[in-house]
């Protein structure tokens, strides 16, 4: 099998728990035979990156399991596709899909279609449902959108993308703090 100079094979060794550990084998480096890992982990039927055991334990997984409930299906939707965005590598794609999922449980608690985070976000305030800081929260979300959105150049900041990730599964599990 041909593999250009410099690239990664994976290894015969593979294995699935809670927790898959892909080890990568790089067959050309000037170390031959080290061992890189890549943080993934499986969730249901998919693969979510894994930058951090504690973040995912305690914001992830109870993320995916707050939007497990049917009637946040469309929110689970775009929640998961921001982490297949994040692994594919298209990290503009994935603060798009963090940032809907944001949108969409909003619109999901109102009843609503069609609006953006800002009037969405102002109704929660407005309501009593979120605090001003929570609604700044929201606000920035939708910014780090704007800025790397298919409408603009775009992001290829991988970390960026994880933040908007991890900052909309917070604001979703606040948001789903009363269900």
């Amino acid at each position: 099998m041909f593999r250009p100079p410099g690239a990664l094979a994976l290894s015969s060794t593979f294995s699935i728990s809670s927790t898959a550990r892909v080890l990568l084998t790089s067959a050309t480096s000037s170390r031959p035979g080290t061992v890189h890992r890549v943080g993934v982990r499986g969730e249901g039927r998919r693969f979510v990156p894994l930058t951090s055991e504690h973040m995912h334990v305690d914001l992830v997984q109870p993320t995916l399991l707050l939007l497990s409930d049917g009637r946040l299906a469309p929110v689970d939707e775009l929640y998961r596709k921001a982490f297949d965005r994040a692994l594919s590598g298209d990290p503009s794609g994935a603060v798009t899909a963090a940032t809907s999922a944001v949108e969409e449980m909003f619109r999901i608690m109102f009843g609503v279609e069609g609006l953006t985070m800002e009037p969405l976000a102002g109704r929660a305030r407005d309501g009593g449902l979120i605090s001003a800081a929570v609604y700044q929260f929201a606000v920035k979300l939708a910014a780090l959108r704007d800025d790397s959105d298919s409408h603009t150049a775009g992001t290829d900041d991988r970390h960026l993308a994880m933040l908007a990730i991890h900052l909309s599964g917070s604001i979703l599990l606040y948001l789903g703090r009363e269900s």
